[in-house]
């Protein structure tokens, strides 16, 4: 069920349709959360999801913090010379 939650989101992201994506990223995020934690990468995608639709609504305040909490939680999460933490 998330999963398909998570494609329809993805889906009207795609097309443009980012007041139907909010929603669902918004639940499939939290379930991801809920579920397995704020570093699995599945929760991490899921927030990286949600802030890139937050900045495609306008609602930069919101997605700014996100996109740099999957950033830092990303970078800790990988060895210090994987190439995802060469900046």
């Amino acid at each position: 069920y998330v999963t398909h939650l998570g494609n329809l989101a993805v889906r009207y992201h795609a097309v443009g349709k980012y007041e139907q994506a909010r929603p669902l990223f918004e639940r499939v995020y939290a379930w991801a959360n809920e579920r397995h934690g704020p570093t699995h990468p599945d929760t991490l995608r899921n927030m990286g999801n949600l802030a890139a639709v937050y900045e495609r609504l306008g609602r930069v305040d919101d997605a700014i913090p996100l996109a740099e909490k999957v950033f830092d939680l990303q970078r800790g999460r990988l060895e210090a010379d994987h190439p995802d933490n060469l900046m």
